[in-house]
């Protein structure tokens, strides 16, 4: 059981990170990470996209797998 307690809903500085721990983390806490942070995800895919940057479509899926594992939690 983690103890991570989150100050900010600001997006952590290295998301490989997060992503990885979110792979390991239970379902209450994958869920209150995934809310607290999609808006600032899904703001990083528009300006990579917005840039033509290659790194959006990847991104983009992290934003699409995301919103889904969201969604499944609710409905669990």
């Amino acid at each position: 059981e983690s103890d991570l307690v989150l100050q900010t809903d600001e997006l952590p500085d290295y998301l490989p990170l997060i992503l990885e721990f979110l792979s390991v983390a239970n379902e209450k806490n994958v869920h209150y990470l995934l809310k607290l942070h999609l808006n600032s995800i899904k703001q990083l895919e528009k300006d990579l996209s917005k840039n033509d940057s290659e790194y959006h479509f990847l991104i983009k899926s992290v934003v699409e797998v995301s919103t889904d594992l969201i969604r499944d939690l609710k409905v669990s």
